[in-house]
């Protein structure tokens, strides 16, 4: 009877702790919930957009190399200063050319010679025709009848107006030829685009001069599973890696001819992108062709004298942040690149008591 009674107090005790444990374990739980339910933070994360992906560089856009011409003489003057901006058509340089100026002195001695020559023939003409007149007298023409060894006036008249027209023929001749390679004496080079100037006096066996446009050009390549879904005037996103910029701007050229890999397994189609601001040449960018809008739910925005701000996750605290985004139904159009894929920001913000000081 006492062990039996032994027995059932050892299950009752058992079942009590059994019980203990179970309630321990409830509350904790419930503990653990309450905690976490008051701890749970409500966020939106940005998602990266669609659209296809590639990635470019910003190049030179056009280009003017200009090398010295030997044949074209000298280097005689320079009009324009290294980095200075010049407009298409406008003179750099010029060059003379001391081989053909003699050319030029030369026919110029000749025309002066013919100029002389056909003066004096002239004069001749002019004695004749006086001789000419008196010629006319009876007795004058009866001894000339007689005489076959004198030549009349007017023969002599003939011969010499014929001989004057011949020089002035190679006269004009002579001058047309001097004025030609008079405007070879010095040669102006002007420039055919518009753009900065860049000025090398240290090797001469590269480009003397050259000209480099402005305007921005983004180069990037295409594959085959990609480019038939690329058209002229699509809209493109650049970001410009190293300081996470984007640009927005168009395509303007696509290649129907691939380049080939160095290895000759791909192919890769060129196409260019005209950007709406200026790159610097040789930045990297990461495209997107055709991208959607990154919105912003309402709920996420605080508004402030006019500005517009979320609260950017970091850690434990969070960071006011400004952006740049216009109202849309329901949702903030995000128009900067304030924020970034993977970024995270409060809903409901105005209720965040971490805010990073």
């Amino acid at each position: 009877m006492k062990k039996k009674q032994i027995v059932i107090g050892v299950s009752i005790f058992i079942v009590a702790l059994i019980g203990i444990i179970i309630s321990a374990l409830y509350v904790k739980n419930k503990s653990t919930v309450n905690s976490n339910k008051e701890s749970k933070i409500d966020y939106f994360e940005i998602k990266e957009t669609g659209g296809l992906k590639f990635k470019g560089s910003s190049i030179i856009s056009k280009e003017q190399k200009i090398m010295l011409d030997k044949s074209n003489g000298e280097l005689n003057e320079v009009f324009v200063k290294d980095g200075q901006y010049v407009e298409k058509d406008v003179e750099l340089f010029s060059y003379y050319n001391e081989a053909i100026q003699e050319q030029v002195d030369e026919l110029n001695r000749q025309i002066n010679s013919l100029n002389s020559k056909i003066q004096k023939e002239k004069e001749r003409v002019n004695k004749l025709e006086a001789l000419n007149k008196e010629a006319q007298a009876k007795e004058v023409q009866a001894a000339l009848d007689t005489t076959n060894q004198i030549q009349s006036p007017q023969t002599q008249q003939v011969e010499i107006t014929s001989m004057v027209d011949e020089l002035t023929e190679t006269l004009n001749d002579t001058i047309s030829k001097r004025d030609s390679l008079n405007n070879k004496v010095v040669k102006i080079i002007k420039a055919e685009i518009s753009g900065k100037v860049y000025i090398n006096n240290e090797d001469l066996t590269k480009e003397y001069m050259r000209i480099i446009s402005e305007d921005s050009l983004i180069y990037a390549q295409a594959s085959e599973f990609d480019v038939d879904k690329l058209k002229l005037d699509d809209k493109v996103e650049a970001k410009i890696i190293s300081n996470n910029k984007k640009v927005m701007g168009k395509i303007i050229k696509i290649e129907e001819v691939p380049t080939m890999s160095s290895d000759g397994k791909s192919a890769g189609y060129a196409f260019y992108i005209k950007p709406d601001e200026s790159i610097k040449i040789g930045f990297s960018v990461e495209l997107t062709v055709n991208p959607e809008e990154v919105a912003i739910p309402k709920s996420c925005v605080m508004e402030e004298s006019g500005k517009v701000y979320v609260k950017l996750v970091e850690g434990e605290n969070n960071k006011k942040v400004e952006i740049k985004a216009t109202l849309k139904d329901d949702n903030y159009i995000l128009e900067d690149s304030t924020l970034k894929v993977g970024d995270k920001i409060l809903i409901n913000p105005s209720e965040d008591s971490k805010e990073e000081v």
